[in-house]
């Protein structure tokens, strides 16, 4: 049996990407085994970089990944605000914390009480909610709140604000 080797490059940066697209060109390879290394071009997909228009005919969940992408590429401090129905969120939202480097979107995807999220606005709200918890704890830690003052703040119990602390 064969195979055909075929190497995809999603950037999902700021900049257009200008470096070469042949894997030989992008690695440091020792004399002596050049002759031994195949070389592959390198297919560019510049998702970030794609127009509304494009982002629109994707039909599956890489649609939310696009979308995310290219308005992040457009707005560093874009807040996720799509509402289209994720089909496979947790999917969706480990390759957005992987290439991103945004490792809260992995801590988002289930939630024990309120179970995976749907969308990114949901996302969006879960994230912010992480926020307030951890600047609610901060300040218990430094003895300016009660945890019953944070937890009250945090519209929780102080058993469910407990248990929010610990998973952050």
């Amino acid at each position: 049996m064969r195979y055909c080797v075929v190497i995809c490059f999603f950037p999902v940066g700021k900049e257009h990407w200008k470096k070469d697209r042949r894997l030989k060109d992008l690695i440091n390879i020792p004399v002596k085994l050049k002759p031994y290394v195949n070389d592959y071009k390198i297919n560019v997909f510049e998702i970030a970089g794609l127009t509304d228009e494009e982002i629109k005919r994707f039909k599956s969940d890489f649609r939310i990944v696009a979308n995310f992408f290219a308005k992040r590429r457009k707005n560093p401090n874009y807040v996720p605000d799509d509402m289209t129905e994720m089909i496979h969120p947790d999917e969706v939202l480990s390759l957005i914390a992987s290439a991103s480097g945004d490792e809260r979107y992995f801590h988002v995807k289930d939630d024990k009480e309120k179970g995976k999220v749907t969308n990114m606005c949901e996302v969006a709200d879960r994230l912010e909610k992480r926020g307030v918890i951890k600047i609610l704890s901060e300040l218990v830690k430094e003895g300016i709140l009660s945890i019953s003052d944070a937890a009250k703040r945090a519209g929780m119990s102080v058993a469910a604000f407990k248990a929010a602390i610990k998973s952050i």
